[in-house]
């Protein structure tokens, strides 16, 4: 049902795109970034490394006080560059959530980070960011116990956005099968 909505969602992106009237300007402003690690640990709260927020849990960290109120010591003692990136010009953009599949996930990957500049409506308004990213699978099984779930964490780093911007999170999920 989630996936539906997604997919209705982005149609409903796409056919309000076409109906702009002024075709020279775009809807969408993409943004320059760097993918940071993607960091997988276990689902368990309480875990050290990526303690569980909520599903679709997502961050914007615009200063060295930030990291260390949204991520663990172990985290920033395994990923140091979290603490080099220079806030004064530049912003990460993270994401937490859950992964389904894991003895089956290949990577994730952020596809696209942009912002919206048309006109607002009910699913997104002028200003809004889109971090749009993809999981690649082999394949996907649906695990019959949680013992496939991790959480995972992806982020980026862009120029200075504000803290208090929307940002809204675009995932797909990709399997690639084998020829066998």
């Amino acid at each position: 049902m989630k996936a539906f909505k997604l997919i209705l969602f982005i149609f409903s992106l796409i056919v309000l795109s076409s109906c702009n009237n002024n075709d020279t300007e775009p809807l969408f402003i993409q943004k320059q970034f760097s993918q940071l690690n993607v960091v997988i640990a276990p689902w368990q709260s309480d875990n050290d490394l990526l303690p569980w927020k909520s599903l679709d849990y997502g961050m914007i960290i615009n200063s060295v006080e930030d990291v260390y109120a949204t991520q663990t010591g172990r985290f920033i003692e395994e990923n140091p560059n979290w603490l080099q990136v220079d806030f004064s010009t530049k912003s990460i953009v993270a994401y937490r959530s859950l992964m389904f599949s894991y003895d089956y996930w290949q990577n994730t990957e952020v596809k696209k980070f942009a912002q919206y500049v048309g006109e607002s409506d009910t699913n997104i308004n002028n200003g809004d960011y889109i971090f749009n990213f993809q999981e690649n699978y082999s394949k996907y099984v649906e695990p019959d116990d949680e013992s496939q779930y991790r959480i995972y964490q992806i982020a980026i780093v862009i120029d200075k956005i504000p803290s208090n911007a929307t940002v809204q999170y675009w995932s797909s999920s990709v399997t690639t099968r084998s020829a066998n």
